[in-house]
């Protein structure tokens, strides 16, 4: 009688690989919840320990900075008002100063 050749998979095989699928899942998903918690642990951490001007900028406050830096004119602090009220600006576009009278209501 000829008998068919056997994979190596009896049953106590079988039921092994499951338990230990089910041991590496169950590890994985502990794993997963601790890696969260001490991530969220380092980050409250260092947003207390890092002071304001060391932490990173953000496109946002690029953006502000950008905003400010592209606009025409910039007033200039050191140099008083004139008499009839009128402050001194820089003009960005052509590289002078000049003096720009305020608006009234």
């Amino acid at each position: 009688m000829l008998r068919k050749p056997q994979l190596g998979l009896n049953k106590s095989n079988v039921e092994k690989t499951n338990s230990e699928k089910n041991k590496i899942e169950q590890v994985s998903l502990a794993g997963v919840g601790n890696a969260a918690l001490g991530t969220l642990a380092v980050n409250m951490v260092s947003s207390l320990l890092v002071s304001e001007g060391n932490k990173p900028a953000t496109k946002n406050d690029i953006k502000n900075l950008t905003s400010k830096l592209t606009s025409r004119y910039h007033p200039i602090k050191n140099i008083a008002q004139r008499a009839d009220g009128s402050r001194a600006y820089y003009d960005m576009e052509t590289q002078t100063y000049l003096y720009l009278i305020p608006q009234t209501k």
